[in-house]
């Protein structure tokens, strides 16, 4: 924006301040008046203030077009409070040369945080035009997940009921939102499928809005969901058909469920298995057995044991190669 050429009435101390309505808000002093003091005199933005303003938004503008030939990875990780808390106490800044994201003290502080903060503060008053990108709720739109990607939760849910139950509360005119959490608390797992859900929808609209912004960013995606006790759930199922496969081999005397999977463990590591035989001409087809079920187990990445013992009492190893803890061997009367 250039100062406009012209003549003027009079100084502006001097002058009516209709005078400047009539001429577009400007004066030969202000290129943007925001008002008047009670004796009349303008104040606003200089033009020194407005150019300088203009050249740093050029070069920011400059800086940018740089940086949308290049990706950077950020890490969500950081970035997701920063658009997640609407009334975060702290400034979130990111850097767009390595990707980090800078926490800043806000407007509720104390001394020593800001001290702590002193390395960080002068890192991004330092830097060029542009290199930090002001980031968060503060500064930009809502990016939380909203109703219509919560309608698009509820299209996985696989008990029909229940799903009909969210989509009713998602079709209320008031307090849809609440009454969908509340329902949600109902089913066991569910909750917990929903903040993964809107944790991974932040992340790709945090993508997209720093697209916007002209940076190219890469990101780790969220692991996949697993609901809980559903590792526990898999392993069960695999013991249960290891069980079917065994029970019908002659000589096989008895089976016995032992380790983690046999406690109240939420998330058990594997699945492990005593089995009683008569004759060791048998253990071949154990093991083969045994292969199955460690398959299963590595499909979630989990492992499975089969360790053997004969009628006498006496252990004699795996099928897949590891001792049995001599707890568990004195447990069920068996001798190393």
């Amino acid at each position: 924006m250039k100062r406009p050429k012209g003549d003027q009435t009079g100084p502006d101390s001097l002058r009516n301040p209709s005078d400047y309505l009539r001429e577009g808000g400007w004066s030969e002093d202000f290129a943007f008046i925001a008002g008047f003091t009670s004796a009349g005199f303008p104040f606003g933005t200089t033009w020194e203030e407005m150019e300088e303003m203009e050249k740093r938004e050029a070069e920011i503008a400059a800086m940018r077009q740089e940086q949308s030939k290049r990706t950077i990875h950020v890490n969500m990780n950081d970035l997701e409070p920063a658009f997640e808390w609407r009334d975060n106490p702290f400034f979130y800044f990111l850097d767009t040369e390595s990707g980090n994201c800078v926490v800043l003290p806000g407007r509720d502080y104390d001394v020593e945080m800001a001290e702590e903060m002193k390395a960080e503060v002068e890192l991004v008053e330092s830097a060029p035009p542009g290199r930090f990108l002001p980031v968060g709720s503060r500064y930009d739109p809502d990016l939380r997940p909203s109703i219509d990607e919560a309608r698009e939760f509820v299209v996985d849910v696989d008990n029909d009921r229940f799903q009909a139950r969210l989509n009713g509360a998602l079709g209320q005119r008031r307090g849809a939102f609440r009454r969908f959490l509340d329902i949600l608390h109902e089913e066991a797992g569910e909750v917990e499928r929903w903040h993964h859900f809107r944790r991974q929808r932040l992340r790709e609209n945090i993508a997209a809005y720093l697209a916007a912004e002209g940076l190219s960013v890469t990101y780790d995606a969220l692991p996949q969901f697993h609901h809980p006790n559903e590792s526990r759930r898999h392993l069960l199922e695999g013991a249960i058909a290891f069980v079917d496969r065994v029970k019908r081999i002659h000589g096989v005397e008895r089976i016995a469920l032992i380790g983690s999977l046999a406690t109240s463990k939420g998330e058990p590591n594997d699945v492990d298995l005593l089995l009683t035989i008569a004759t060791k001409s048998i253990v071949p087809q154990i093991s083969a057995a045994g292969r199955k079920l460690k398959g299963h187990a590595q499909r979630i990445n989990r492992g499975a044991d089969v360790f053997l013992a004969d009628s006498d009492g006496a252990y004699l190893g795996r099928t897949l190669r590891q001792e049995i803890p001599a707890d568990v061997l004195e447990a069920f009367g068996i001798a190393r």
